[in-house]
C-alpha cells in the first residue's frame, strides 16, 4: 500500500511539475512577443538595411557567388539574392545539395551574432539562390522558430 501511495505521489508531483513549466514557458514566450517591436517598426529597420545594402550591389561572396540583391519579405522578412556561376544542371548533380545549403543557412541564422538582430526580433530571412544563366536554383528560409 505504500509503495502505491509512493507511486502516486511521485506521478503527482511530476504532473505538477509539467504543469508549473507549461506554464512558466507559456507566459514567458507571450510576455516576450508581447515585447517585439510592431510590424511597422521592423519593416522601418528593414528598409533602413536595404537602403544601405543596395548600393553595393552585386557584390562577391566568394569565386563562384555574387549577392545581387535584397528585398523586403512577408511581413517581418527579409530576402537576400544570390547567383551562383555555375549552371544548375551541375548543381542538382551534387548530391543532396539543397539540404546541405539549407542545413548551413539554417545553422548561421540561429547561431551567427551577426544575426541575432534578426532572430531577437523575429525576423525571417530568405536566401534565394539563381544559377549562372538566372534560373532559380533554390530559395532557404529561417527564423527563430528553426533555431533549437
Amino acid at each position: 500500500m505504500c509503495k502505491k501511495i509512493n507511486f502516486v505521489a511521485f506521478h503527482f508531483s511530476v504532473i505538477v511539475l509539467f504543469l508549473f513549466s507549461y506554464i512558466v514557458l507559456n507566459n514567458s514566450v507571450a510576455k516576450a512577443q508581447s515585447e517585439l517591436p510592431s510590424n511597422e517598426k521592423i519593416r522601418e529597420e528593414i528598409s533602413l538595411t536595404i537602403q544601405v545594402l543596395k548600393p553595393t550591389l552585386p557584390k562577391k561572396v566568394d569565386a563562384q557567388t555574387t549577392w545581387t540583391d535584397v528585398k523586403h519579405f512577408g511581413v517581418r522578412g527579409i530576402q537576400y539574392y544570390y547567383q551562383i556561376n555555375i549552371n544548375i544542371k551541375k548543381i542538382i548533380e551534387i548530391p543532396d545539395i539543397n539540404n546541405i545549403l539549407s542545413k548551413m543557412m539554417i545553422e548561421k541564422y540561429c547561431k551567427e551574432p551577426a544575426l541575432y538582430w534578426y532572430r531577437d526580433n523575429f525576423v525571417e530571412i530568405k536566401w534565394t539562390y539563381f544559377d549562372i544563366t538566372n534560373e532559380k536554383i533554390l530559395s532557404i528560409r529561417a527564423n527563430p522558430n528553426d533555431c533549437q
